[in-house]
């Protein structure tokens, strides 16, 4: 296919795929209703010129999934046209009025009014409330090109008043379509403001709003599964030189290259946000402290790597922690940035762990954790393993 369905939101690969499995058991039924009626001059007409658009359509819908709204649009206004086309047929066949009115019944009126409703499901209100009525006038005007020679005649009136009907149904579906579309309006502004508070606009990574809501959520569901959980804080060091030297949109551009770095090397669980300035947070859940220190590692190298213009090289300081039974959110991130702050003071460009059973320790990590793919990846290296109960000193660049 030249492009997939995985482009098309969830309602709309239902309906293509239901569309296709129509198509798929519809076109040999039409084609064995059309051999067996070939004396109906209607289905002479009207059937190979509906299969002349429904096969390339289904074709056309199988191979290219975004075509959906076109086809679906077109297969509507074809379908319409061959009921009001029907219509005709059935009047023209019957030279008494009254049968040629009965014939109608329902047949024509359920055609028309499932023509109405489906012009409202494929359309704007506005354009199926047009198209609507220009098919009513469509069949009124064939109504009146039967029954017009004789304007007193009942079966007339009778056309008209099914008219009249059919019309107030189009209106009373373009109310609720109206209403629906407003509905749906105020959802997408109300989802728009929402992405707005927990999204920072910078890089498009959840805010810091979003990132303690999502941590006190993760921190109840793993203490109450009793699995694991680390947190990463991390800070780009002596950021401040990058917007003194080459000016604010420089290093707006670096945050959004951080940003574009690190989120491939996470797994879908995990959460990565801006938490602040040049700050960064990253929550693992489902790993051990050792496990989110080699995901840290990973993150370290690879924002190591980037290239920045200029000439400027960028570095980051990590502070890895794991939940400890009990430990709130507050608790928790202010263990973590500590862990920061000692990475800061110890020089940079380093990852300082902890777990709560260890408070000092200093040795080479090797852990394997899982990646979008299966694993985190190699062993990180060198990892400063350590702890200390004094708070860090303020954290410099």
């Amino acid at each position: 296919m030249s492009d997939v369905s995985s482009t098309l939101s969830a309602p709309s690969r239902r309906r293509r795929r239901s569309y296709l499995l129509g198509l798929a058991i519809g076109l040999p039924v039409m084609a064995w209703v059309g051999w067996q009626q070939q004396d109906d001059a209607f289905v002479r007409i009207a059937y190979p010129i509906l299969a002349a658009w429904l096969i390339p359509a289904g074709a056309t819908l199988w191979q290219r999934p975004s075509t959906l709204r076109l086809v679906e649009r077109g297969t509507v206004v074809l379908v319409a046209l061959a009921f009001a086309g029907r219509m005709a047929a059935l009047l023209a066949a019957e030279p008494d009025p009254d049968l040629a009115l009965t014939a109608l019944m329902p047949e024509t009126l359920v055609a028309l009014v499932l023509a109405t409703v489906f012009l409202q499901l494929v359309f704007t209100s506005g354009t199926a409330l047009v198209l609507s009525i220009g098919l009513l006038g469509l069949t009124a005007t064939i109504g009146l090109a039967r029954f017009g020679p004789d304007p007193g005649d009942a079966a007339l009136a009778s056309l008209l008043q099914m008219h009249v009907y059919l019309a107030v149904i189009a209106m009373f579906l373009w109310v609720l379509a109206r209403d629906k579309e407003d509905l749906a309006g105020v959802q997408r502004e109300r989802d728009r403001l929402r992405t707005e508070a927990y999204r920072d606009p910078l890089t498009g990574l959840p805010n810091r709003r979003a990132l303690e809501e999502a941590l006190a959520s993760e921190l109840e569901a793993a203490e109450r599964a009793g699995r694991a959980l680390a947190v990463i804080p991390f800070d780009l060091d002596r950021f401040k030189r990058i917007n003194d030297r080459y000016g604010h949109p420089a290093g707006d551009e670096a945050l959004i290259q951080v940003a574009r770095t690190v989120r491939p090397l996470l797994r879908e669980r995990d959460l990565f946000g801006r938490y602040g300035g040049e700050e960064f947070l990253i929550l693992v859940p489902h790993a051990t402290a050792d496990e989110a220190a080699a995901l840290a590692e990973r993150c370290r190298c690879a924002i190591a790597a980037i290239d920045l213009p200029h000439g400027e090289r960028l570095s980051a300081s990590f502070g890895v922690r794991a939940a400890a039974p009990g430990e709130g959110p507050s608790d928790l991130l202010r263990e973590a940035d500590r862990l920061l702050y000692r990475a800061k003071r110890d020089g940079r460009d380093r990852v300082v762990i902890d777990t709560p059973a260890e408070t000092t320790v200093e040795a080479t990590v090797e852990a394997t954790v899982e990646t979008p793919s299966g694993s985190l990846g190699e062993s990180p290296g060198e990892i400063v393993r350590q702890a200390t109960d004094a708070e860090g000193s303020e954290r410099a660049g």
